[in-house]
């Protein structure tokens, strides 16, 4: 059996107040079938701390 998901992500600050943090999802098994292809998921998240 597959590992149904795998996530990376790395906070990047750009200042005091404000940083970014792309990441990645990597689904092995969507709907825990192993005859569906993976997807790649790829995020950008962006904090403001006030």
């Amino acid at each position: 059996m597959r590992n149904p998901c795998l996530e990376a992500l790395y906070r990047y600050p750009l200042s005091n107040n404000i940083s970014t943090t792309p990441g990645a999802i990597w689904l092995t098994a969507p709907g825990h079938n192993g005859s569906n292809d993976d997807i790649v998921i790829e995020t950008l998240r962006i904090t403001f701390q006030f």
